[in-house]
């Protein structure tokens, strides 16, 4: 069975509870359906060994992007994909 959000919202609240239990949901009969929808993704990602997570990413000029502007659009995209990654890894 595919789990993405759309098939979990189709699903009744005791399916959903099912797959909680399955995917060892902590609390999930005091949860909303959405909230338990969201818990369900959570717990599955992790399992897979992915992180889920929330939040606002920022994304700012800096002057080695500046600098790229000369380059070609694939080189530039590139080098700020590259120094995007290196600041997440550094937040």
């Amino acid at each position: 069975m595919e789990v993405n959000i759309s098939s979990l919202e189709n699903m009744k609240l005791k399916e959903l509870y099912e797959l909680a239990k399955e995917y060892k949901v902590s609390y999930y009969s005091k949860l909303s359906k959405k909230e338990l929808i969201f818990a369900i993704l959570k717990a599955r990602a992790e399992q897979q060994g992915y992180f889920f997570m929330e939040g606002v990413l920022e994304i700012i000029q800096s002057e080695a992007l500046v600098s790229c502007a000369r380059l070609t659009t694939l080189q530039a995209q590139r080098i700020s994909i590259s120094r995007l990654r290196r600041s997440a890894v550094l937040i």
